[in-house]
């Protein structure tokens, strides 16, 4: 597992991938995870797209921990910022 001092939690193994249309995939729900765990400009932004298609609703933070699932709540709550 990769983990940074300041991370939350270590991100998921990248193993298992789905296969999607023959592409090979992570799931959605550690996509997520890891951008959650990050929380980088970049990472919200991309989690603010899934948000935005409809990927990730309000159903989703009780899948996380803690500090996780306040961060997908703040997306979810203030999508603009």
């Amino acid at each position: 597992m990769l983990f940074k001092a300041d991370d939350p939690e270590a991100n998921p193994e990248v193993m298992p991938v789905e296969e999607v249309d023959g592409f090979h995939t992570l799931s959605l729900e550690r996509l997520v995870r890891m951008k959650l765990n990050s929380f980088r400009l970049e990472d919200r932004v991309q989690a603010l797209d899934m948000i935005g298609v409809g990927l990730v609703d309000a159903s989703r933070p009780g899948r996380f921990p803690g500090v996780l699932a306040d961060r997908l709540r703040s997306l979810l709550d203030n999508p603009g910022q």
